[in-house]
């Protein structure tokens, strides 16, 4: 059962990139939310680790921007990794504990899930829902050079 598109909490837009003038490869992950802000655009605080094929973001809350500009937006978080290729267990934990897992696979110019996002918690007896709050999408190279 997924699910409702209101339970949703997240979007992770994955893309892979290619630098213009080196040629170098990289996946770029743009973490947002979907809720918007009316008064900032809020910034995501992530800490994040790269092990043994395992990408594990923790959000650990936000913060308003340093140039505290009046707009409107999402809350964001972006992520630049070079030399990823091949299967990785994607680990998405909010700070309660809840915690979404997927199987993405990165190859040289393709990225695909192959496995969408399931929820678990780093918790035993966790009484929160136990649906999916993230969703996945893959853009094409260069989707995401631009600023968020």
């Amino acid at each position: 059962m997924g699910r409702r598109k209101s339970d949703i909490e997240y979007k992770l837009s994955i893309a892979p990139h290619r630098d213009e003038i080196t040629g170098e490869k990289s996946t770029v992950l743009l973490l947002e939310t979907t809720r918007l802000f009316r008064s900032f655009r809020y910034e995501i605080i992530v800490h994040e680790s790269i092990s043994d094929h395992t990408i594990f973001l923790h959000i650990d809350g936000f913060h308003a921007p340093l140039l505290a500009m009046p707009s409107t937006g999402t809350a964001q978080w972006k992520g630049v990794y070079k030399n990823l290729q091949g299967t990785y267990e994607l680990i998405i934990e909010k700070p309660d504990g809840e915690q979404n897992a997927s199987t993405i696979v990165i190859s040289e110019d393709t990225i695909e899930v192959v496995k969408k996002p399931r929820y678990f918690s780093s918790r035993k007896k966790s009484k929160k829902s136990t649906r999916a709050f993230i969703e996945i999408v893959v853009l094409p190279c260069g989707s995401l050079d631009k600023g968020t």
